[in-house]
């Protein structure tokens, strides 16, 4: 009892700002630890002078042997401190300190001493970064890949990284639901996974793992899984795509999508960003108006610097100048018409990308080339075909003609649907089996040429929306 009114009291001053020692054989020293955000840390208390009893260690706030700060957790067992750093109590790049007073109390009975000091921990930025992962998965299918983590500043190897999904974020139901329809997921040690998703399509499927290293680093990433119709909606039957080698995505393993990213990146149409040796292909990333010009001028063979001495036909004040020489050749190639707005042309080349944008270009391309087939016998039999434009109607007719186009499982089009890159890759990679390329660029000519004038059939101003 004595022990423990003493506390308190001790407790009361160390509020007020007072120091106090009461009968003191021994003092304490502050105990300094270092550790990584999301790490774990031990080492044993110091103390100056041999103790003439036993000792006991408690932290000064609450009188216990086991306190939560803000930062992280404090425990004692003995004379050793061992503190857990939360993974979210360094995300400020500099070095955060969490300091802890604790207390000694020496000795049985009489004679007592009581000494204090604090426990002052370091908290260094976590040297591991979990990177997200996200990939499509058709319904009721199983696919696996591999988790990634980068900068760790202590083992560049990551020989000793680990991976683990958190458990109480993966049982979350949705909101308004009793349960969530989702698939099975498993996470070996050494990041590999294996995902089932679920028999339902169009569902989001998220969780969250940690990935961390025997330094005491950690992270938290997610896992975004997108499931999709069993058979992609519009996969192409005229023309299937050829068996190639696996480019290697990280993010795409077992998609719908990756034969065709697979071709376009050895085709070099198209190669996504590499983060240290992976190539990502970020299957759900906006295409606009520009990226997509940009990949049919490479899937047609055109060279933009052939037409660097040619007139500008499109007004955009902010057009970025490495797509200017994209935007000529896909024009005087007669790919694009420009959207007409007040007697001028713009390529809105930040704009999305629609599904009516995407297809009448491999229309234009087709009527160039001459190889467009008859679409005399061609009926429109989407339920909104009323609202696909004016512009786009002969070139929808065509490539769903030829199986590049099937529209959606509810027999719509969505002409202004705005398209992901997993969507514009398909399509591009389906209409140039069609199509075919033209056998060279058009080189600059001395002259330089007037553009024609706007036609009222230009493309409209996308409104943003996916395929």
């Amino acid at each position: 009892m004595l022990k423990k009114i003493t506390a308190l009291i001790l407790t009361a001053c160390f509020i007020l700002g007072f120091s106090m020692v009461v009968n003191a054989a021994i003092v304490a020293e502050d105990t300094h630890l270092e550790v990584y955000a999301g790490g774990q840390v031990s080492d044993t208390f110091v103390t100056s002078d041999d103790a003439e009893g036993p000792l006991d260690f408690y932290f000064m706030a609450n009188q216990e042997k086991l306190i939560y700060t803000d930062l992280g957790t404090g425990e004692i067992a003995g004379d050793t401190i061992t503190y857990t750093a939360r993974m979210d109590s360094n995300l400020t790049g500099e070095t955060v300190t969490d300091t802890i007073p604790y207390g000694i109390w020496e000795g049985e009975g009489e004679p007592y001493s009581i000494t204090t000091a604090d426990v002052i921990v370091d908290i260094l930025e976590s040297n591991i970064k979990a990177n997200n992962h996200t990939q499509n998965v058709p319904a009721g299918s199983t696919v696996t890949g591999q988790l990634t983590a980068t900068g760790d500043l202590v083992n560049p190897t990551l020989g000793n990284l680990y991976f683990a999904v958190l458990d109480d974020i993966l049982v979350e139901a949705m909101e308004g639901e009793e349960e969530s329809p989702r698939g099975v997921l498993t996470i070996e040690s050494d990041g590999t996974f294996s995902y089932t998703a679920h028999s339902t399509a169009e569902l989001e499927d998220q969780f969250y793992f940690v990935a961390g290293d025997s330094m005491g680093g950690s992270n938290v990433g997610s896992i975004l899984f997108k499931i999709t119709s069993a058979v992609p909606t519009g996969a192409p039957t005229a023309m299937p795509t050829p068996a190639i080698p696996s480019f290697g995505y990280v993010d795409i393993v077992g998609s719908w999508v990756e034969p065709f990213a697979d071709k376009e990146a050895y085709d070099k149409t198209f190669i996504g960003p590499q983060v240290a040796s992976d190539y990502y292909f970020q299957p759900i990333a906006k295409m606009t108006r520009g990226d997509f010009i940009i990949q049919m001028n490479a899937a047609l063979g055109l060279n933009p610097a052939d037409y660097d001495t040619m007139q500008n036909p499109f007004e955009d004040a902010r057009m970025p100048k490495y797509l200017e020489n994209h935007a000529k050749a896909a024009y005087y190639n007669k790919v694009i018409d420009g959207v007409l707005e007040g007697g001028k042309k713009y390529l809105m080349a930040d704009a999305y990308l629609t599904r009516a944008e995407s297809v009448k270009m491999l229309g234009n391309i087709a009527k160039e080339r001459g190889t467009a087939t008859d679409i005399s016998d061609v009926a429109l039999t989407f339920t909104d075909t009323y609202s696909i434009p004016v512009w786009a109607v002969d070139s929808v007719k065509l490539m769903k003609k030829v199986g590049v186009i099937h529209g959606y499982d509810d027999n719509t089009f969505r002409p202004f649907e705005t398209l992901d890159r997993a969507a514009a890759t398909k399509i591009l990679s389906t209409g140039k089996d069609y199509i075919g390329t033209l056998p060279t660029s058009i080189p600059a000519p001395t002259a330089t040429p007037v553009p024609p004038a706007a036609t009222p059939t230009a493309e409209p101003a996308p409104v943003a929306t996916p395929s």
